[in-house]
């Protein structure tokens, strides 16, 4: 059983986002639940993100969120590692600053921490609801009718049978430390984080809904499948990478390497325009057939 209130660190990591941090930052200010740590990363903005966050704090009452300005840019790999050694809470949560909370958000992942049947959770996420950069809604992340697994879901994570959706998501301290953050030689941090956390750790789920969610043109996640993009190729050779470092760490389990061979051969069909990468993935396949 937890305590009432265990303290919740939030690590709000800003790149770009002076048309959205202001409402983000007000999300968090009128959280439902307490205490929250609020800690405050601008990766080295290009635009205004800094002056409006330095605004937004100006009329704060509250004198310990922390500021973090880069003064290049990081990556929010790197960023979030330097953030993390400032936090103190016993849960961790890692917002984009284009993402707001519902009102009850976090209220809502604690709660399903105090009431989850697994003795070792150490994630929990919730629904999700996306919107275009003109603020109409395109979807929910899941049905409400639909439930994810939950429990130890390494197998079923690795082999892609699920939409995970990593902005939803409350972790327990310890993820952060046993993983030692996120992987520093990756451009982005969720698929990675979640492939190494589901080894160690349960995941619970709540269908309620924590973040409104930006699906912008210009997100991260739009450069995976657009042709002919030196963004797309890193992206995409990102995940070659990630892929084959799971691979590495399955070692002989052969349940894990046949669950993995779906995700990767599922996305390697995806990759409709980038023939030398889906040649990467082919081979990469046929060394963990060889495995097996």
């Amino acid at each position: 059983m937890l305590e009432n209130n265990p303290l919740v660190t939030v690590i709000c990591s800003c790149y770009n986002h002076e048309k959205y941090v202001y409402n983000t930052l007000n999300s968090l200010l009128n959280q439902s639940y307490s205490p929250i740590q609020l800690i405050i990363v601008d990766d080295f903005s290009m635009d205004n993100s800094k002056k409006v966050i330095q605004k937004w704090l100006d009329n704060q009452k509250n004198d310990g969120i922390i500021f973090i300005k880069n003064q290049k840019n990081l990556g929010l790999n790197r960023s979030f590692n330097q953030a993390f050694k400032q936090a103190k809470g016993k849960y961790i949560m890692d917002l984009a600053a284009d993402d707001v909370l519902f009102t009850d958000g976090i209220a809502k992942l604690i709660h399903q921490f105090k009431n989850t049947k697994y003795k070792n959770c150490g994630i929990v996420f919730g629904n999700t609801k996306f919107f275009d950069v003109e603020q109409k809604f395109i979807r929910d992340y899941l049905p409400q009718d639909k439930k994810p697994p939950t429990g130890l879901i390494v197998e079923d994570f690795q082999a892609d049978s699920f939409e995970f959706c990593s902005v939803s998501a409350l972790y327990k301290r310890e993820v952060y430390e046993t993983l030692n953050g996120y992987d520093e030689n990756l451009p982005f941090e969720d698929l990675d984080f979640w492939l190494r956390a589901t080894r160690y750790f349960e995941v619970d789920y709540t269908s309620n809904f924590i973040i409104n969610r930006i699906s912008s043109p210009y997100s991260l996640e739009s450069h995976f499948f657009r042709p002919l993009k030196l963004k797309t190729f890193k992206m995409n050779y990102a995940i070659y990478r990630i892929m084959e470092k799971t691979f590495e760490e399955n070692k002989s389990n052969t349940k894990l390497n046949q669950a993995l061979l779906k995700r990767i051969k599922n996305y390697r069909l995806r990759l409709k325009y980038n023939f030398l990468q889906k040649i990467l993935f082919l081979f990469l396949e046929k060394k963990i057939e060889n495995s097996i």
